[in-house]
């Protein structure tokens, strides 16, 4: 008798993850995926105009992603990204210098903190007081119920130490404002990159994401035998006697041994029944917290600023980091992406006027580049993340849940690590383990 197939639902990181992981035990899989493509809210797709394939949003991913990177080289992909190693950082705002922030090449935390303290942004007495403060993060073992901004604020953070580095840091890994996550994201970060080897090395992709993360895991996942269903919705997850009972897919019941629900916690109530849903979650995941991203892509016919680095840091803007590339095969041509994090205050604007404030900023930035873009596209993700402030971290669910062959995998999970592609690939990787009882 042939065995009943785990279902995962959901075909970005998590889910793939935990399609990746199972793979490799031979189980029978079937992998649904509503949209057209799998990787998610890390996507691509290719636009006409441009003659190119554009990212959803440029993502930067940490030397010290373990679970994220392993997702890589199992997929044959890691080699596509390029690393700023040791980190090199430029910080450019309105009517200021180009500022740098550059790690030494040192062994350990020595590396980091030699950067920090030659850091010329803030002054020297700044300079020490940071190191103080990541030093007292990183060995921290008892974490108070704060904002990140008001722990900051408690150990006496200067306004320069926000502007030119905390507020970056915080916008770029964590995609919120300070005042928007609890104090336990920010030391996960910290943690992670002053202990993990690698960890504030930056990997930046040389490819479009869909073809690292989407495409590569279709022509993996098929090849180990999957059953990978694109366009396809699952209308319910059917709970009986506090067990799995199976699935409703285009109005069929559909029976499965096990469910990993690898969906955004934003779409969580609609696959199960309105009791299921109140008896299963947390009352606060009924109405998650959402953090969205806004990008820009423009074209050129010139090159434009800061060409020579990967990524730039802009202050003091709505747009916080640029990535310039050339395009392959028109050496005169440029490509020129801009990110705007945690940029809900632009979710009411047109396209049109969010376009040509990112190009407002561009040239308020750096006034003698004057060019107009050949071309301009704006992307944006409403919901890209879920921030965690101090109470919402306490409340995140596990993988396993009181529902006997129900698990949970995605970046809202309980995986000791923020929202974040690792969070994303951890969760589907230990719903696995959960499932196979290697539970960490």
């Amino acid at each position: 008798m042939s065995r009943l197939p785990i279902a995962i639902i959901g075909g970005g990181v998590a889910g793939i993850s935990a399609a990746v992981q199972l793979a490799k035990s031979g189980e029978p899989i079937i992998l649904f995926e509503r949209s057209d493509k799998l990787g998610g809210r890390i996507r691509s797709f290719y636009d006409s105009d441009f003659g190119v394939e554009l990212d959803l949003g440029a993502h930067i991913i940490s030397g010290g992603y373990k679970d994220f990177l392993a997702l890589l080289r199992g997929l044959g992909t890691a080699d596509d990204m390029q690393w700023i190693e040791p980190l090199h950082l430029s910080l450019k705002g309105s009517g200021a210098p180009v500022y740098h922030l550059r790690f030494k090449n040192l062994p350990g935390m020595l590396g980091p903190l030699a950067g920090f303290l030659s850091y010329k942004a803030l002054n020297v007495q700044q300079r020490f007081l940071l190191t103080a403060q990541l030093t007292r993060l990183m060995m921290m073992r008892y974490v108070p119920a704060l904002s990140a901004e008001m722990w900051l604020r408690r150990v006496g953070t200067t306004p320069a130490q926000m502007h030119y580095f905390w507020e970056p840091l915080i916008l770029a890994t964590l995609n919120a404002s300070p005042g928007q996550v609890g104090l336990a994201s920010l030391r996960q970060i910290i943690q992670l990159g002053l202990s993990t080897p690698h960890g504030f090395s930056l990997g930046i992709a040389q490819k479009p994401w869909q073809k690292i993360i989407g495409d590569a895991a279709l022509d993996y996942l098929q090849h180990k035998g999957v059953d990978v269903r694109l366009k396809t919705s699952v209308e319910q997850i059917i709970i009986e006697n506090e067990s799995i009972g199976g699935l409703v897919v285009g109005n069929e019941r559909m029976e499965v041994s096990a469910v990993i629900l690898a969906v955004a916690p934003w779409d969580w109530k609609g696959i199960f029944t309105p009791e299921d849903f109140e008896n299963l979650f947390d009352k606060v995941w009924q109405a998650p917290p959402e953090s969205a991203i806004h990008g820009v892509h423009f074209l050129f016919d010139a090159e434009p600023p800061e060409a020579n680095r990967l990524m730039t840091s802009l202050l003091g803007t709505t747009t916080h980091w640029i990535f310039p590339r050339r395009l392959q095969g028109e050496p005169s041509k440029w490509l020129l992406s801009t990110v705007a994090s945690a940029s809900e205050q632009l979710l009411s604007m047109p396209e049109r006027e969010v376009i040509s404030l990112t190009l407002k900023e561009l040239h308020s930035v750096w006034p003698d580049f004057d060019c107009e873009p050949a071309n301009a596209r704006c992307v944006r993700v409403r919901q890209a993340t879920c921030p965690f402030d101090a109470d919402l971290e306490k409340r995140r669910p596990a993988q396993k849940t009181r529902i006997s062959g129900l698990f949970i995998a995605n970046d809202a999970c309980a995986t000791g690590f923020p929202a974040t592609l690792e969070g994303a690939a951890r969760a589907g990787f230990r719903a696995v383990n959960v499932i196979h009882g290697r539970a960490e």
